[in-house]
């Protein structure tokens, strides 16, 4: 769609969702990418502990939600996209 020269998403449009790569391994590889930054460090300090555990918890409580929210708007897109790649972090663990 046009609107005075820019060009407007089509919101019934549906987008893939990617099964390829990191993304067939686990629905969240970028979430699982900062468990693995935050908690691989050779020597940790309680501060460090406590901001890796933090926001650890933060992001296993935010996964129901974004893929309640995505599941809401993606059309069955996603739901099929759960089918496909059943883990969400670890593959064949969560």
């Amino acid at each position: 769609m046009h609107d005075g020269g820019r060009v407007l998403s089509d919101p019934t449009a549906q987008t893939p969702f990617k099964t390829s790569g990191p993304y067939g391994w686990v629905r969240h590889p970028i979430y699982s990418g900062w468990f693995l930054f935050v908690f691989a460090l050779p020597t940790m300090t309680m501060t460090q502990f406590i901001f890796a555990v933090t926001s650890s918890a933060y992001l296993l409580m935010a996964i129901p939600l974004e893929e309640r929210s995505l599941r809401h708007s993606s059309a069955g897109a996603y739901d099929r996209y759960m089918q496909q790649v059943r883990w969400k972090l670890l593959p064949h663990v969560f």
